[in-house]
């Protein structure tokens, strides 16, 4: 019905065309990505102003990713079976409390328990996300790249906040307002799966992009949990270490925005391969610049190798919640080990630079592991595309 003229009320005003960013996944993305990100280079520095020694540093580091690992696959697999809208408003409420419970950490004990609760939170959030995006057949490398823009606004503002508490609360209040945002989003064309608990033919399906994925990125956290603080005894500021994180950032934003019709078969080692000469690049780095070109390589690593993942899983998957979170799970599983390992090899060696030249022989061997998976002629038994 064609309101009288002149006489337009709320109820005839088509809500999501004049606000169409408010209702798109894009931006619940885009945000809850700004929030994990900002308080993310002050969690080191934190632990290290309670009283937390370089390894367990590693271990509240190596918590965080095991409490992802373990709501990534449980939600992921969860939103295949009961939708996704749910999920997600109850992934971005618990992120919203948590976050703000870490400013009451005062001790390496408090610091590791408030972390695996927000790790437990805010792994609900990417799987579902993903199988969201997918189910309306939305390019998902293209919507990636928005979680990585948001990652480099979050680290950008964490030079400009200064302080954890600061940090913190900005999170929470991102995380409460993604939450808004997502109890307006609109149901997607939903078929439920029946995902067992082990889903041994997901992972026989998809073991190449996990393990090749997990080995990348154990090398890469064990450099992350002690990089601040390495950066900080050069004379590196939060300023400085933040721009870092940033122009990686960003430069994954703009990988994942060009590299849409790219094979992912192609696109995934090759994101290996130059994830292990940045991480080369640093391990000999002796100035701030030296820094900054390997982390511009990190960028274009991360953004062409996940981009690449999401699309080459949902390539070969229906279960697309339960695959992607298993990726997420992958990846989270590395941030289990990967923050402990550095931090050890960090006591062991006496120096900051050994996770370094871990990380840049852990890359190259993910690119061999996905490459050999291939060439064993491993066939898909659905065959999809993302739309």
């Amino acid at each position: 019905m064609i309101p009288p003229r002149g006489k337009i009320s709320p109820q005839h005003i088509n809500w999501p065309s004049i606000l169409p960013t408010a209702v798109k996944a894009e931006t619940v993305s885009f945000l809850s990505s700004t929030a994990r990100s900002t308080p993310w280079i002050f969690v080191p520095l934190l632990a290290k102003e309670v009283g937390a020694s370089d390894t367990e540093l590693g271990l509240i580091g190596t918590v965080f990713g095991f409490s992802i690992f373990i709501s990534s696959y449980y939600f992921g697999r969860l939103s295949d079976n009961i939708g996704r809208r749910k999920v997600l408003q109850a992934g971005l409420l618990l992120s919203a409390a948590t976050f703000l419970l870490m400013l009451l950490a005062n001790s390496p004990l408090s610091l590791l328990f408030f972390r695996f609760l927000s790790g437990f939170a805010v792994g609900i959030l990417p799987p579902v996300l993903i199988a969201y995006v997918n189910d309306r057949k939305g390019k998902l490398g293209k919507f990636a790249s928005y979680q990585s823009l948001g990652w480099a606004l979050g680290t950008f503002l964490a030079g400009i906040l200064g302080t954890y508490a600061r940090a913190f609360t900005f999170s929470s209040m991102l995380f409460l307002i993604s939450f808004l945002i997502a109890l307006k989003m609109d149901d997607t064309a939903f078929h439920p799966q029946r995902v067992p608990f082990f889903p041994a033919h997901i992972i026989k399906r998809n073991l190449g992009v996990y393990l090749g994925y997990f080995s990348r990125h154990l090398g890469a956290q064990t450099v992350w949990i002690v990089f601040p603080v390495y950066l900080s005894t050069l004379g590196i500021s939060a300023a400085g270490v933040g721009i870092l994180f940033s122009i990686n950032s960003v430069i994954q934003f703009v990988v994942m925005q060009t590299t849409e019709r790219v094979n992912p078969k192609r696109l995934v080692p090759f994101g290996f391969l130059v994830a292990s000469l940045a991480f080369f690049i640093m391990f000999t780095a002796t100035t701030y610049y030296q820094f900054l070109a390997g982390m511009m390589l990190i960028g274009v690593s991360w953004g062409s190798a996940y981009s690449g993942s999401i699309r080459y899983l949902s390539m070969k998957n229906r279960e697309m919640g339960t695959s992607t979170g298993m990726l997420q799970s992958a990846i989270s599983l590395s941030n289990t080990a990967g923050p402990i390992l550095g931090g050890t090899l960090s006591q062991i060696t006496g120096t900051y630079v050994a996770p370094l030249a871990f990380a840049t022989l852990a890359s190259f061997a993910g690119a061999v592991i996905f490459l050999v998976f291939e060439r064993r002629g491993e066939r898909p038994d659905v065959a999809l595309t993302s739309g």
